[in-house]
């Protein structure tokens, strides 16, 4: 029986085309992705780093290296061959999926991958951002350790923490295992204690983002093993991703946290990589 397809009004009709073969994407969040900021001059100035990430899950997914090779054409040809009309777009969302196969878990040797491209309206990236109120999400992290640090499809977790947000915040942490920390819902997550600023290690869970890869590569903050207990006493907390940069929390779990002048300095300086 071929597949079919439920349409309100319409009933169960049978796919046709490519989409009669189910998408590995689809079936199993078999794939990855990658979201991309464009600079006013239409470059990308963190492609190396989303070009290292996906390269990165692509052989931790076990991609044949024809596959990779495949992929990592479309992703360079993707940032050189713009249409006109998607001149003034500023986001850029790249997903890979394994592609077509029929059921089971085994993808056939031969399969070859899907590659999409989807031209968007970033949100106005600000030099002075507003700082943000969040608070410890109830959904925790699973852990596996070859997923961790690759933005892979399948993002349940990230959809049911979000589901989880309490009115009025805009990020929320989240824990792994034994009250780890391990990122926000949407950024990676900082914390300044001790006079340090740190950020988490994410040996088993969590997406190794391409704007923590530059603040590691700056010198500006530290990997480390914080837990839960630590928030209690850090004295400042911002969050950081591709499309907003890096934000300062005011609020965490109702206590007042300083704004930091690093953040500031921080923010600015990331804005003008795309200026």
């Amino acid at each position: 029986m071929p597949l079919q397809t439920f349409t309100p009004g319409s009933g169960w009709r049978d796919c046709h085309g490519p989409a009669a073969t189910p998408d590995r994407g689809l079936q199993f969040g078999d794939g990855l992705f990658e979201t991309l900021r464009r600079s006013v001059n239409g470059t990308f100035p963190l492609a190396q780093a989303h070009r290292s990430r996906l390269l990165l899950g692509l052989s931790r997914l076990g991609f044949t290296d024809a596959a990779s090779a495949q992929v990592m054409q479309a992703f360079d040809t993707a940032l050189t061959d713009i249409p006109e009309d998607n001149a003034p777009q500023t986001g850029l969302k790249i997903i890979v999926t394994r592609g077509m196969s029929e059921r089971g878990y085994l993808a056939p040797p031969d399969i070859q991958p899907l590659i999409f491209r989807q031209f968007f309206a970033a949100q106005n990236l600000n030099a002075v951002s507003p700082a943000i109120v969040a608070g410890e999400n109830p959904v925790r992290l699973g852990a596996q350790s070859l997923l961790a640090g690759i933005k892979h499809l399948n993002r349940l977790e990230q959809v049911l923490a979000r589901q989880a947000f309490e009115p009025g915040w805009d990020e929320s942490i989240m824990l792994g295992a034994h009250d780890r920390v391990i990122e926000g819902c949407m950024s990676n997550v900082y914390v300044k204690t001790g006079g340090e600023w740190l950020t988490p290690e994410l040996h088993l869970s969590g997406v190794a983002g391409v704007v923590r890869s530059w603040l590691l590569q700056q010198g500006l903050v530290r990997e480390a093993d914080i837990r839960r207990t630590d928030l209690y006493d850090c004295s400042a907390m911002a969050f950081s991703n591709t499309l907003t940069g890096i934000r300062s929390v005011a609020c965490y779990q109702g206590r007042l946290l300083a704004e930091s002048p690093e953040v500031a300095d921080w923010q600015a300086c990331f804005c003008r990589l795309f200026d």
